[in-house]
């Protein structure tokens, strides 16, 4: 039996997002594809993470090459998904990848206030019926 896609993770919404935070999310996505790879056991549930995670980045990229900086970028809340569960992990991994420092400690509070501001935003986009 072909199970329907969940319209939930297809819908898109979109919020402000600067560019640095755009580059900051590429950069945790290209961590977060390494940690699938090589942590998570093989699987087709695994491979489809990798491959969404994969699109996102591709994304990401081309709309900061192409200079779209004012235009809002649209997400899925799949992507929205993904971009939760990778800060989620990068913040996870630093703790234990780094000793404590002020640096490590601050970009720790950093990811956790991305993630923070773009689950409240894209929570209100959807309460508001945006998404």
């Amino acid at each position: 039996m072909r199970k329907e896609p969940d319209k939930t993770t297809e819908e898109e919404a979109t919020a402000a997002i600067s560019p640095q935070d755009l580059e900051v999310i590429r950069h945790v996505l290209v961590w977060y594809t390494k940690f699938i790879r090589f942590v998570v056991p093989a699987s087709k549930e695994r491979g489809v993470r990798l491959a969404l995670t994969e699109n996102l980045r591709l994304r990401i990229t081309s709309y900061a090459n192409a200079g779209k900086e004012m235009e809002p970028f649209p997400l899925t809340f799949g992507e929205l998904s993904i971009i939760d569960s990778a800060i989620k992990n990068f913040v996870a991994h630093l703790s234990h990848m780094f000793p404590q420092s002020q640096e490590r400690d601050e970009t720790i509070g950093a990811c956790e206030s991305l993630r923070s501001y773009i689950s409240s935003s894209f929570a209100l986009v959807r309460k508001e019926g945006g998404g």
